[in-house]
């Protein structure tokens, strides 16, 4: 919203100090500053900061998820191998032969996704550590 007043434009939604024509100079108390009572007025004026939490739902969500991926991993790496080396052959293909190929080849994705998730919550957090101070 701006008004027009003495034929200058007057924009409401910032403090007068800032607008054109203002001719007022600040004074600063130097007592009053060094006794910390500006920073109580500023202090006062702002609105109240809800505090940043470093750990949230998201990123403990995303942990569960990466630990299930890495142990979703370690299974199937595990489970190849039992196949593999337990089927001699004279029977002929085993019955899961399709479930164990595709196993096999999913697993090592599994893991390195899992890490890479773990990791790059890691890296969130870090982010989120410097902006914190």
């Amino acid at each position: 919203m701006r008004e027009r007043t003495h034929d200058r434009e007057f924009d409401s939604r910032f403090d007068a100090a800032f607008q054109p024509g203002f001719e007022e100079s600040l004074q600063i108390d130097l007592d009053e500053l060094a006794s910390g009572g500006l920073e109580r007025d500023v202090a006062g004026d702002a609105a109240p900061r809800r505090p940043r939490h470093l750990i949230d739902r998201f990123v403990v969500a995303l942990w569960a998820v990466g630990a299930g991926l890495i142990v979703a991993g370690i299974y199937s790496l595990a489970r190849t191998v039992v196949v593999y080396t337990t089927s001699n052959g004279a029977d002929g293909p085993s019955p899961d032969y399709v479930a164990s190929m595709v196993i096999s080849q999913f697993a090592p994705w599994l893991f390195f996704v899992g890490v890479a998730t773990i990791v790059g919550t890691l890296f969130l957090l870090a982010v989120r550590w410097e902006r914190r101070a």
